[in-house]
């Protein structure tokens, strides 16, 4: 698998303390979601691009950065995170995997995408991994 296109907003309550922490504050999840994805790049130097995808326009101090420690950010200004993660699919992502649980998207990517991963398999998956790696340190 090349890329992994995330659909951040939906990922985000598939990660229990992230899940809480949206009802308190967005900007603080989002900033920990890419945290979290980012720790998993470092950890697993084979795992796959990750491309995450939130809905809206990036606060003021987000706006110039799209990379953070090997996890790409966009935003979907002016059309939902569903529209341009299919926008993406079908042109300059086809064949990612997609990591979401909404189930209109999914059916909408399926012909697009190598893969669909519920967010809950994904968010296990990167948590494992991670706890793997810190008992290697």
């Amino acid at each position: 698998m090349t890329t992994l296109l995330i659909d951040g907003y939906n990922l985000i309550p598939a990660v229990p303390p992230l899940g809480r922490l949206i009802r308190r504050n967005v900007k603080k999840a989002r900033e920990a979601l890419i945290d979290l994805l980012s720790s998993y790049v470092r950890a697993d130097p084979s795992s796959p691009a990750i491309l995450i995808i939130f809905d809206g326009e990036p606060v003021a101090e987000e706006a110039g950065a799209s990379f953070e420690a090997g996890v790409e950010i966009r935003y979907s200004r002016g059309e939902t995170a569903d529209d341009l993660i299919l926008k993406l699919l079908r042109n300059e992502q086809r064949g990612a995997a997609l990591v979401t649980s909404d189930r209109a998207l999914r059916n909408a990517a399926e012909p697009y995408a190598t893969e669909l991963i519920r967010s809950g398999a994904f968010s296990k998956m990167i948590r494992m991994r991670l706890e793997d790696f810190e008992a290697q340190e």
